[in-house]
């Protein structure tokens, strides 16, 4: 179904996903006013999204409050249950820069 999708756009844009770094801010961005429990690490839920774009990372954290019932503070067993269902659309992270 992506592939149709695609072959009616009328431009296709590349672009790259975002790095750890990248996917850090935007999950910041997205939960700043979102209390998260003491378990709950950016980091880490950064280190798990490779491969997720903006989108699928609001996609991710949607999901997870949506799992969590909407009960505050979201647990990062939360993020790691929505993960199961929330799929990259564009599939495969990046690939590694040699230094």
């Amino acid at each position: 179904m992506r592939q149709a999708i695609l072959r009616r756009m009328p431009r296709q844009f590349l672009f790259e996903l975002p790095d750890f770094k990248e996917r850090q801010v935007i999950l910041q961005k997205i939960l700043k006013a979102t209390p998260l429990a003491d378990d709950c690490s950016l980091h880490a839920l950064a280190q798990v999204t490779e491969g997720f774009s903006g989108a699928d990372l609001l996609e991710l954290c949607r999901a997870a409050v949506q799992r969590a019932g909407g009960e505050a503070p979201l647990a990062m067993a939360d993020f790691l249950a929505a993960k199961q269902t929330v799929v990259p659309l564009f599939g495969a992270p990046r690939a590694k820069r040699a230094s």
